[in-house]
């Protein structure tokens, strides 16, 4: 069975993929870049909420204390978030210098912020909390709790 780091990793492997992605097109001036910083802020969107709803509820309920660094971890959600907005309207009012300054912003705490979670909170998820987060997860996936 596929353990909540190697669940989760592999969906920053994903957003970074599609983040990097964007930004090519952002600085090679592509109209595309637009519909790929959507798909990129929707995939991030969606970490956010498994982590949000799945793995920081159960984590917190072990410490007991949502003070810790899961507080940290969603603010920097909501700033991730907040960050493609403010990148999706630069490019829509063509402040191409603005939305290229916005990306590497987002990049830094993106990298940051994953870092953190993959080397920290994950591998504690894992050592703890075990499959029972992970089988939520996957459930609320989709996906089938023998994926391997």
């Amino acid at each position: 069975m596929v353990s909540i780091i190697e669940s989760f990793a592999a969906e920053h492997l994903r957003c970074n993929q599609i983040f990097v992605t964007a930004e090519s097109l952002l600085r090679r001036g592509s109209p595309a870049a637009a519909s790929h910083f959507l798909a990129f802020r929707d995939a991030l969107e969606a970490h956010c909420t498994h982590e949000e709803e799945v793995v920081f509820p159960t984590f917190e309920a072990l410490i007991g204390s949502a003070h810790g660094p899961t507080a940290v971890l969603r603010d920097e959600h909501a700033r991730m978030l907040t960050l493609c907005g403010e990148i999706l309207r630069a490019i829509e009012h063509q402040q191409s210098d603005k939305a290229c300054g916005l990306a590497d912003s987002l990049f830094l705490l993106l990298q940051s912020h994953m870092i953190r979670e993959e080397r920290l909170l994950y591998p504690l998820c894992d050592d703890v909390l075990g499959q029972s987060v992970f089988a939520h997860h996957q459930r609320s996936l989709g996906l089938g709790l023998d994926a391997a």
